[in-house]
């Protein structure tokens, strides 16, 4: 039972593997159930063993490579609303950065998951699983600036929310940068922290 539970894994982890870099390759759309098992030396049936579609080999790449790294990050920043200092907030959102640039399997998460949903009236499965964690990274940063504001280490002549409103763009546009192929390794985790500091400059109370 043990072996065979192991020889499950590694087969699982396999798969995930051949599926993380075709998506990368040729994009998650062009990548079938069948191509990510011979890419991996197995059989169809061995991908429909443990993903009933592809929308599950995605979930199952955030699941590996970022929920862990996520659910971290979520915490502390809620944690700042027990004792909001402007410092851990700062350090938080610099460690961040570097994980964003120097976690490869974070940062192949992210790349695969931002770039694989179509955006359609009718929410599926893999939307609303991605979207929850999208939501809870914005509730832990609202929730950390909300916080900051009320204890007056950022400024009053804005509102919390439009303060993290700002905020989010940038980190949105900052993983966007990431993600284009054309303009690899432009930004580094050293230029993504000295924009959020040139951010953070214009609501420091």
């Amino acid at each position: 039972m043990r072996k065979t539970k192991e020889e499950a894994e590694k087969t699982y982890n396999a798969l995930l593997d051949s599926a993380a870099a075709l998506f990368i390759l040729k994009g998650v759309t062009n990548t079938t159930l069948n191509d990510i098992a011979k890419n991996a030396g197995l059989t169809r049936g061995a991908v429909y063993w443990h993903f009933p579609n592809k929308d599950w080999v995605v979930m199952a790449l955030w699941d590996r490579g970022a929920l862990h790294v996520h659910q971290d990050m979520v915490t502390k920043l809620k944690e700042l609303q027990r004792e909001p200092k402007l410092e851990k907030f700062v350090k938080q959102m610099h460690n961040m950065f570097g994980l964003v640039n120097e976690d490869p399997s974070f940062t192949q998460a992210i790349k695969i998951t931002m770039n694989c949903v179509e955006i359609t009236e009718e929410s599926s499965e893999l939307q609303d699983y991605l979207n929850q964690n999208k939501n809870n990274l914005y509730g832990a940063i609202k929730t950390a600036i909300t916080s900051l504001h009320a204890a007056g280490e950022l400024t009053q002549s804005y509102t919390a929310d439009l303060i993290t409103n700002s905020l989010w763009v940038l980190l949105i546009g900052l993983v966007n940068i990431e993600l284009d192929i054309h303009r690899p390794n432009e930004f580094t985790a050293t230029r993504d922290t000295e924009l959020f500091d040139l951010w953070l400059k214009g609501f420091i109370a």
